[in-house]
């Protein structure tokens, strides 16, 4: 991914990321912004329900990589935040917990770890923010497409993958069921 990001403005390739060099810092910049970008969307493969289990110093201790957390019961949603590495409940200005706290946690996954389909959109959004930024307009028109193009690959990949859309859904593979006179049958 940072040879082509390189690429993009005419750089030569490098043989490892250590090289001391400006524009592999920043190229390395763009790349980390964009799987940032990427991991804050909450998709399929570092977004999921689980249960967090009280300590038994009564706190809720959360995963290392954990970029955010909503819990699931109604009494938590606006109250609850991560603080640190620990579970914080605002309306009662505590760390401690009575319960387990069921909840959504969002976790920031490496690069080399993500799916293809979101390594092909962190490459492409890194390449055109690089190249922009290195005062590149001419390419710019063709790796936005490719962005959008990538983009699009990744969300019908995360509804595949998250079961949103209906087709995909337990609902959506059986035959319609459709009114016949005035009863119901299935086709």
């Amino acid at each position: 991914i940072l040879n082509d990001v390189l690429a993009g403005p005419g750089y030569a390739p490098v043989a490892n990321v250590d090289i001391v060099h400006p524009a592999v810092r920043d190229a390395l910049r763009q790349i980390d912004k964009a799987r940032k970008e990427v991991l804050t969307r909450k998709l399929w493969f570092n977004h999921y329900k689980t249960t967090l289990p009280r300590q038994p110093d009564k706190r809720i201790l959360l995963p290392l990589n954990t970029i955010a957390v909503t819990p699931v019961c109604s009494r938590f949603l606006s109250a609850v935040v991560q603080r640190d590495r620990y579970l914080f409940d605002l309306a009662n200005g505590t760390a401690e917990f009575d319960a387990d706290v069921e909840a959504y946690v969002t976790l920031a996954v490496a690069l080399e770890d993500m799916p293809p389909v979101a390594q092909a959109y962190v490459q492409a959004l890194a390449r055109l923010r690089y190249y922009v930024e290195k005062g590149g307009q001419a390419k710019a028109q063709i790796m936005d497409r490719d962005v959008k193009d990538a983009i699009g690959a990744l969300n019908q990949e995360h509804l595949q993958q998250s079961k949103t859309n209906w087709q995909n859904s337990p609902m959506g593979s059986h035959k319609y069921i459709v009114p016949f006179k005035t009863e119901w049958r299935q086709e």
